[in-house]
């Protein structure tokens, strides 16, 4: 272990792997912060996204009473919060992918995201098996299974960059 990793100093390689590593480390690191978040600590964070978003999505959105733009809001929130929990992970699988593009050079791309996916998809069980400890929070089948899906679209997206690059530079793999 300890000679591989002077190899790979000498050879160049640690560098992309470490850099590769930061992404993924700092997506982690903001899904644990945002599960350890109490249930109204994560609804008022949750209402400021949902607020900031239908500002987004609904015309006029301002111009509405107040009634009617918390009455909106509650209806949007469960799919907004449901999209968080899949974009979150989608930046995951994506960064994922891509560390392990890096670490395993030789090995042909489409393996990388199902590894991605592995690795992801667990960190998501743990997730909500975090939540589970948290005071009002509660871990979901529903969401494990959206974190999958989001690791996945990240991952695959991930490699078909990974084999467009590929294809285009002379003398690499596909």
């Amino acid at each position: 272990m300890m000679r591989d990793m002077k190899e790979r100093r000498r050879s160049g390689t640690l560098l992309p792997i470490l850099i590769t590593l930061v992404p993924v480390l700092l997506m982690m690191i903001v899904i644990f912060i945002l599960s350890a978040e109490n249930a109204e600590k994560s609804g008022q964070t949750s209402g400021q996204i949902v607020r900031l978003v239908m500002g987004w999505l609904v015309p006029h959105f301002d111009e509405l009473s107040y009634s009617e733009q918390i009455a909106l809001a509650e209806r949007a929130t469960f799919w907004i919060r449901k999209a968080a929990h899949f974009s979150e992970f989608a930046a995951l699988g994506f960064f994922l992918c891509l560390h392990l593009s890096v670490i395993c050079r030789r090995v042909p791309i489409p393996r990388y995201p199902i590894w991605a996916f592995a690795i992801g998809s667990l960190y998501g069980v743990t997730d909500e098996i975090h939540q589970l400890f948290v005071p009002g929070r509660s871990g979901e089948w529903r969401d494990m299974l959206i974190d999958s899906a989001g690791v996945l679209a990240g991952s695959v997206i991930m490699a078909g960059i990974l084999r467009l690059v590929s294809r285009t530079r002379p003398g690499t793999r596909s």
